[in-house]
C-alpha cells in the first residue's frame, strides 16, 4: 500500500469552497461573531469549526492512498439552514415527530471526493472534482436510524451520474451529550454512468492503457461501514474522527480499473466549539 501528499493545486481542487468558508469563519473571535458576522441571535447558531487531516483512496479501486488537510466544519442555524463538511451547504425540509419514530428530509450541495487523474491509470481519462446535488433523509428509532442519500453530478464535470448510499446507523451521545459516537454499515449503488467514468474501459481506452475492454453496468458498487466520533476534550475543544471501509462488489470489484478491492478512509481533527 502506498501513501502520498497531495501537492498545494490539488489541495486547492479538493476543497475550495471549503477551505475559503473555514477560513472566512476561523478570522473572527466568538464575540465578533455575534455581533457581526453571525446575523441575529448566537443562541440560534450551533458551531464547530477546526482543521485536520484525511487519508483516502487515491481514486475509487485504488491500492495507493493520499493524506490532504482538510477543515471540519460543522454549522446549524435555528436547526434548519447547515453547512458542514459531510453534506456540505444545505437545509433540513422536513422533521416530524411520531411517538419513539423520528423523521428527517433535507437538501444539500457539496464537493463530490471522488475523481481521478490522468496520471493515475496511463490511458484512462481524468474524471475532474464536481460538485454533487444531494436529497437525503433519516428515520429515527431510540439509538437507531436508517439513513438514505442520493447524490447527482450538478456540473457534468467529474463522474456525471448518480450515487445511493444506504445506511444503518447507531448513535450514542456521550459526555453530557457534548459528545457523539456513530457506527453502522452501509452499501452504495452507481448509475451507468457513474459506473462508466470509473470502471469502464472503451476499445480506444484499451488501446491506450492495455487494459481489457470492460463495460460496468448500474448497480451495487460497494459494501462496508463507517464510524464517527466527536469527543469533549477540555474547555470547548472536541476531538473528532472518522473512519470508513468499503469493499467493491459487482462490476465495480470485476473491472480491470480495480487494482484493490478493499478502500478505507481515515479523518483526524481538533475543533473548536461555540
Amino acid at each position: 500500500m502506498a501513501f502520498r501528499f497531495i501537492g498545494a493545486r490539488s489541495i486547492q481542487q479538493f476543497s475550495h469552497f471549503a477551505l475559503i468558508a473555514f477560513f472566512l469563519i476561523l478570522g473572527f473571535t466568538p464575540s465578533a461573531r455575534a455581533q457581526w458576522f453571525i446575523p441575529g441571535d448566537p443562541e440560534d447558531w450551533n458551531a464547530q469549526l477546526g482543521m485536520g487531516a484525511a487519508l483516502r483512496p487515491d481514486f475509487p479501486g485504488a491500492s495507493n492512498h493520499i493524506i490532504t488537510p482538510v477543515p471540519f466544519i460543522d454549522l446549524t442555524y435555528k436547526k434548519r439552514f447547515f453547512l458542514n463538511s459531510g453534506r456540505g451547504l444545505g437545509t433540513f425540509l422536513y422533521g416530524d415527530k411520531n411517538g419513539r419514530l423520528k423523521y428527517m428530509l433535507g437538501i444539500s450541495a457539496g464537493p463530490s471526493l471522488d475523481n481521478r487523474s490522468r496520471n493515475d491509470i496511463a490511458g484512462m481519462p481524468r474524471v475532474g472534482l464536481t460538485a454533487e446535488g444531494r436529497v437525503f433523509g433519516e428515520v429515527f428509532f431510540d439509538n437507531w436510524s436508517v439513513e438514505l442519500t442520493l447524490s447527482k453530478d450538478m456540473l457534468g464535470e467529474g463522474h456525471e451520474g448518480l450515487t445511493g448510499d444506504l445506511g444503518l446507523n447507531y448513535t450514542q451521545r456521550l459526555e453530557g451529550k457534548k459528545g457523539l459516537f456513530r457506527i453502522g454499515p452501509q452499501i452504495r449503488f452507481g448509475s451507468g454512468d457513474y459506473m462508466d467514468s470509473f470502471f469502464s474501459v472503451t476499445a480506444d481506452q484499451s488501446i491506450a492503457s492495455g487494459l481489457r475492454p470492460f463495460d460496468a453496468d448500474a448497480g451495487l458498487q460497494s459494501i462496508g461501514g463507517r464510524a464517527f466520533l466527536s469527543y469533549p476534550l477540555f474547555g470547548n475543544w472536541n476531538a473528532v474522527g472518522a473512519i470508513r471501509y468499503f469493499r467493491l462488489v459487482s462490476d465495480s470489484a470485476d473491472s480491470p480499473v480495480s487494482l484493490d478491492k478493499d478502500q478505507f478512509g481515515l479523518f483526524a481533527a481538533i475543533a473548536y466549539r461555540f
